[in-house]
């Protein structure tokens, strides 16, 4: 179980399909996260490099715009926030990258289509396992 209440986790969530950014953003907003949310890979990126608090987690499509993939991005923003938790969203088959960084424990992957709850579970499962990783 996690120590952080929602109020002191911050998400970076890049969507590029703007009703599924907005939804994801609302239901993690009404549980008290602090979501930034990005458009995209680009927005993402420089908000990373700007942000002077902690990125607890990014949550992520797989298959974003088509500067960056969703596994692109992490691994970029792993040079600057090493400490990062990543959690993946794909209505598609798992990519081999993703599948090796799930087996590492340095990401998770959530299944679209999703419901509130499962975004929520999978959300709180993250964050656990970057506090596991982050302990030993």
């Amino acid at each position: 179980m996690t120590n952080l209440k929602p109020s002191e986790t911050n998400i970076l969530l890049v969507e590029d399909e703007e009703s599924l950014l907005k939804l994801a953003t609302h239901i993690l907003e009404m549980q008290g996260y602090r979501v930034i949310a990005s458009p995209h890979s680009e927005a993402a990126m420089r908000t990373a490099k700007n942000l002077p608090d902690r990125i607890h987690l990014l949550l992520t499509d797989v298959r974003m715009d088509p500067h960056m993939s969703g596994c692109k991005l992490a691994q970029h923003l792993r040079v600057l926030r090493p400490e990062m938790q990543v959690l993946y969203m794909s209505a598609f088959p798992a990519s081999e990258i993703v599948v090796r960084e799930v087996g590492h424990g340095t990401a998770d992957l959530l299944k679209k289509p999703f419901t509130p709850t499962g975004l929520l579970e999978a959300v709180k499962k993250s964050l656990e396992h970057a506090e596991a990783r982050q302990n030993h």
